[in-house]
């Protein structure tokens, strides 16, 4: 019987309005997961980057199941309840303890993988804090669709590639199914095109899973908090990417657009636990390397609390820095977009003086 893992995530309020959530939060979900161990599901793990707490679920319930959807929502909504009484800055306001209302409120990402378990299943699971939707657009792209820089998989596929599902940034219904390498530079010029195309999943030609990315629910499609800060999941090993090849494009410290004021900026990959990004530190993302053997979840590894991480984050800090000058006001402006709707904003409010403005605009 194939093995489902669920990955869902949602935010409940942040201590000091910039760190992680409070330890009293945390341990009221992980209370609520734990006592359906061995029931609902089979295995559970809990825990925070920057203002989002992740839970890992594995269970054989099948993908999109609301019994287990639920099971999550309801502690975090016990876990948003504990942190309003603690006081925490932007705690969401439930209004009913409904499902269908928490889902709107709570604003939920889920990535999910139905899987048959290989004898060993090494896997990474990355989370991410004021990071954007397309975060892993570039990680992905590299890891299972350059062989020059992944060639663990060549020789395994025979050359033939994976599918790639692509969805476009606040439609999620339409998916766009692409495989290489025949649709090699398609898939590169719908990635390259952050803003509006987001890498959701990965799979092999003959359908298994590879990478499954977060994306909100259909009650929370459209908001700021459901689109950002993106969870990854992923197997590695034959016939899959080796770790190396997935986290090496990190490494590099990539600029992306940044959750908070539409920023430019370098992502910074720090360890398991740290405080989140405090709106002028750079995004953040961590990564647990883990095993699971019959829906059991192993001990993590705290893959960037490693030493020779030390200079990426040095890096990231010194580029965000730089980046933030009031000299570089091209990077950290506001995206196309957004500047169109504030344009679009002020002359639907004075209508009178259009012209002048659209003048002055110009």
């Amino acid at each position: 019987m194939n093995l489902t893992l669920s990955v869902i995530k949602a935010a409940v309020g942040r201590v000091g309005g910039i760190g992680r959530p409070s330890q009293a939060a945390l341990d009221t979900l992980r209370r609520r997961l734990e006592a359906e161990r061995g029931r609902s599901i089979i295995d559970v793990q809990v825990r925070a980057t920057g203002g989002g707490i992740t839970a890992l679920l594995t269970h054989r319930r099948g993908l999109g199941c609301e019994l287990v959807h639920k099971l999550a929502w309801d502690g975090f909504a016990a876990a948003t309840r504990t942190a309003r009484q603690q006081g925490l800055s932007g705690v969401p306001e439930l209004l009913q303890d409904a499902f269908a209302d928490s889902r709107r409120v709570l604003q939920p990402m889920v990535a999910e993988m139905d899987i048959e378990e290989r004898a060993a299943e090494p896997m990474l699971l990355f989370d991410t804090d004021q990071a954007d939707a397309s975060t892993f657009n570039l990680p992905l792209y590299l890891a299972f669709a350059d062989p020059l820089h992944s060639p663990s998989w060549l020789q395994t596929l025979d050359g033939a590639g994976f599918d790639f599902q692509v969805a476009e940034r606040g439609h999620p219904e339409r998916l766009i199914e692409l495989s290489t390498p025949a649709d090699l530079y398609l898939l590169a010029r719908l990635l390259r095109d952050a803003e509006r195309y987001q890498l959701v999943a990965v799979r092999t030609r003959a359908g298994e899973p590879a990478a499954a990315v977060g994306r909100p629910l259909p009650s929370a499609v459209g908001t700021v908090a459901a689109a950002a800060d993106p969870v990854l999941l992923l197997r590695v090993h034959a016939p899959f990417p080796l770790p190396g090849e997935v986290l090496a494009p990190i490494a590099e410290t990539p600029c992306l657009g940044g959750a908070a004021a539409a920023a430019i900026l370098p992502l910074m990959p720090v360890s398991l636990g740290e405080a989140g990004s405090d709106g002028f530190g750079p995004p953040i993302v961590t990564c647990a390397a883990f095993s699971v053997h019959e829906g059991r979840l192993s001990d993590v590894e705290n893959v960037f609390a490693q030493p020779h991480w030390q200079p990426v984050r040095e890096r990231a800090a010194r580029l965000a820095a730089a980046l933030r000058r009031p000299l570089n006001q091209r990077p950290m402006a506001a995206l196309p977009e957004a500047l169109q709707a504030c344009v679009e904003a002020r002359l639907a409010a004075r209508p009178e003086s259009n012209a002048p403005l659209l003048a002055r605009v110009v």
